[in-house]
């Protein structure tokens, strides 16, 4: 694959069986910044980190709610 956009080690797109993109992935330094959906909804990510460990991710939705997911380190 040569199309714009690609990535060899990340998710950047998923696509139906006649192509036709589902939903596509942006990135900021490894992590899903944007996704947009066939739909035209667009869900944007921000991430809180600790070190290199992200404790934190804010997720703002299509409506512009944001939540707030918080991380536990389980080990």
């Amino acid at each position: 694959m040569t199309e714009s956009g690609y990535d060899p080690w990340l998710l950047t797109a998923i696509l139906d069986g006649d192509w036709h993109v589902l939903l596509k992935n942006k990135y900021l330094w490894g992590r899903v910044s944007e996704q947009n959906l066939a739909n035209g909804e667009v869900y944007r990510y921000e991430y809180r980190l600790k070190g290199r460990k992200v404790i934190q991710t804010k997720v703002t939705l299509p409506t512009g709610e944001s939540k707030l997911f918080t991380l536990r380190d389980q080990f």
